[in-house]
């Protein structure tokens, strides 16, 4: 059996060469955040972190500490006890997708 090759390179040229290939628009595209507003203030009733704490917590995650397995695996088992996880999973086993 043979199989023939597609030079796609040669295929995207003509396209080209025939105005078939829109060329993306580069003009001052720049990413955006939004941050919602529960976000917001969650973010603030719950930032009981002092300095020190997330200077560790930064100092950690240079070091690959969180990369660790056994770091993995503590985190893992307390994803899958986390409620919020198992309703996540209740609600995407019972949704249409």
């Amino acid at each position: 059996m043979k199989v023939n090759q597609i030079n796609h390179i040669n295929y995207l040229s003509n396209l080209d060469k025939m105005g078939k290939i829109k060329k993306a628009k580069n003009e001052h595209q720049t990413d955006r955040l939004e941050i919602s507003k529960e976000a917001k203030s969650l973010a603030k009733s719950s930032s009981n972190l002092s300095a020190e704490r997330v200077a560790e917590i930064n100092k950690r995650i240079e070091e690959n500490f969180y990369d660790r397995k056994e770091v993995l695996d503590v985190v893992a088992q307390q994803i899958l006890k986390s409620p919020n996880f198992k309703e996540l999973l209740t609600n995407k086993n019972s949704s249409k997708y």
